[in-house]
């Protein structure tokens, strides 16, 4: 059996039996709510699905499709696209919590833990912040939600079945990022390295013209 926790942008600290979406403070560095996800969430701060039923993760690349002279430095040729993923899992309306050796749930009269689950999760994606992700398998340290769908059918019972799209959030830093992202101003230049290209003037540029005394006869240039 596995670690019970997933490596993430803490260090490994926070559990991964399910997916878990964490409210980050406004550093955008660490959750709200840091707290593994055995414990019952029900704060704005801190979503956790009772189960995950499918889970997509994609990274995709933009390749160009022209030739190039060579493979020395394509960055401004191959661009990597932020991360997406796509989770749909369960939320249960009884509030599940951790028993000896098991999983145990209660219910409250009239209260639906998946209708405030849910609720929870659209006020995080409402604060247009990015938040930190995490699976038994991915782990994104800043997202943002793109998308939530509900759907429901009569086989579901008193449950939520809701799929979360996510897309990475990624912060450059302007003091590095001529280090941190390698684009157009460290690739190639090619044939456009030549410095005498096409008709160069016989003159250095700022040269002014004498007109000459005799009629008929062009002005000559001389420098300053």
């Amino acid at each position: 059996m596995g670690s019970p926790f997933r490596i993430n942008a803490l260090g490994g600290v926070l559990g991964s039996r399910t997916a878990s979406f964490f409210r980050l403070d406004p550093t955008g560095t660490v959750p709200i709510e840091p707290l593994v996800d055995l414990i019952p969430a029900i704060t704005p701060n801190r979503v956790v699905l009772d189960m995950i039923d499918d889970e997509a993760w994609i990274q995709q690349y933009d390749v160009t499709e022209n030739p190039m002279q060579d493979f020395s430095d394509a960055t401004t040729n191959n661009r990597k696209r932020l991360q997406e993923m796509t989770i749909t899992g369960t939320l249960t309306s009884a509030l599940a919590i951790p028993l000896v050796g098991s999983i145990g749930a209660f219910s409250i009269s009239g209260v639906r833990f998946d209708f405030l689950k849910l609720a929870n999760l659209e006020q995080i994606a409402d604060r247009k912040e990015p938040i930190l992700v995490t699976t038994p398998r991915r782990s994104m340290a800043k997202a943002f939600i793109t998308s939530i769908s509900p759907p429901w059918n009569p086989e579901d019972g008193n449950n939520t079945i809701v799929t979360i799209t996510l897309r990475e959030a990624r912060i450059v830093n302007p003091l590095i990022a001529l280090s941190a992202i390698a684009d157009v101003a460290e690739s190639t230049t090619g044939n456009n390295a030549a410095t005498n290209v096409g008709a160069q003037a016989p003159e250095p540029v700022g040269a002014v013209p004498t007109l000459s005394p005799i009629p008929g006869v062009a002005p000559s240039l001389a420098p300053f």
